[in-house]
Parts: C-alpha cells; sequence; structure tokens
C-alpha cells in the first residue's frame, strides 16, 4: 500500500496527517470538514476558521511505498513527536494506533497533561451527579438490597468457616453448619 506523511501549515503553526489516499483526496476531505462541520473543534479546523480560511493547502513531507497502516501510523508519530506540530489534536506517543496499549498510554499521558481535569469536572457538575445517585438508588433499591443481603451473609459465612476451622472451636463447627443450611435455604427461597 502507498502511504503519504504530509503537512499542512497556517500561519507558522503546522498539523502532521497521514493518509494511504491521495494528499489530494485527503486536502479535499480536511477542506470539505472545514467548510460544512462548523462542529468539529479539533485545533486545526478551529485555527483555520479563526484566520478566516476556507481552503487549506499541504505539503507532502514523505512517500512511503509497500507499507502497512500500521507502519503509516508509526512514521507520523515519530513525524510529530519530531516536529512537535501546534494543531495535531492528539501529540502521538511514537505513532498513533487503535491498539488498548496506545489508548491506555494516551490516557494516562493526557490525565499527566489535565492533573485536575477529572476534579474540576466532578466539581461543576456536582448536583448532577448527586441527582443522579439518587435516582439511581431509587431504581436500584430492590437490587441493591438484594446484594447486600447475600453479601452480609457470605461475609458471615466466611467469619463462621474462620472460626470453625480452629480446633479449638468444635462446638462453632456445628452453629457454624446451622447458619449455613439456614442461610442457604434463605438465599433459595430469596431468589425463587
Amino acid at each position: 500500500m502507498k502511504g503519504t506523511i504530509y503537512s499542512i501549515t497556517i500561519n507558522d503553526r503546522t498539523y502532521i496527517g497521514a493518509t494511504t489516499k491521495t494528499l489530494t483526496h485527503r486536502l479535499n476531505k480536511h477542506n470539505w470538514r472545514l467548510r460544512n462541520q462548523p462542529e468539529r473543534t479539533e485545533p486545526l479546523y478551529k485555527y483555520a476558521r479563526e484566520c478566516g480560511l476556507t481552503t487549506l493547502l499541504g505539503d507532502i513531507i514523505e512517500e512511503c511505498e509497500n507499507t502497512t497502516k500500521e507502519e503509516l501510523d508509526y512514521l507520523e508519530g515519530e513525524y510529530i513527536k519530531g516536529i512537535k506540530p501546534e494543531l495535531n489534536k492528539k501529540q502521538n506517543l511514537g505513532g498513533k494506533s487503535t491498539s488498548p496499549e496506545y489508548k491506555k498510554a494516551y490516557a494516562k499521558q493526557w490525565l499527566l497533561d489535565n492533573p485536575n481535569y477529572q476534579k474540576q469536572w466532578f466539581i461543576e457538575n456536582k448536583e448532577h451527579w448527586a441527582k443522579y445517585r439518587k435516582e439511581y438508588r431509587e431504581k436500584h433499591r430492590v437490587q441493591h438490597n438484594m446484594y447486600m443481603r447475600t453479601y452480609r451473609q457470605r461475609k458471615k459465612i466466611k467469619e463462621l468457616e474462620a472460626k470453625a476451622k480452629s480446633p479449638h472451636n468444635i462446638p462453632l463447627l456445628k452453629d457454624w453448619l446451622e447458619t449455613l443450611t439456614l442461610v442457604k435455604d434463605e438465599t433459595i427461597s430469596t431468589s425463587s
């Protein structure tokens, strides 16, 4: 497959991209998005609109013959790391990818770069979350109560098992077996 690494420059700010199509085809897609999708907030489109542009022009950085999509993405990432373009949404971590490892690394890096994002978001949406938690508890009250009952029963069984395993607690073994039978019977009757 043939691939192309390209750049778009607007007032000394750069965007780096990669495509397996022709550069003309890819630029047409960028220009269509710029003109017809005002909701797009990626730095490239946002800055182009601020500058009053309706058409983007690009330059080929490198053309690659017989390459895979992964190799092309990696090469794009290397150019992004080296050039550090201001208009790329993501500053790739050695080549962009849709792999779970990449997504995890990207999310981790993003949280390091924006340490107060989650805290700030929860502060700004405190009322929303309080309302959501209240509605959720009301909607799932029965399931929650069942879960907590089962949790407490299992915890009690584990405690009794631990006590009963001790050689000094033979009398407790009878209590444990009795409780176990009662709990199992109660669990069966509540789940029916």
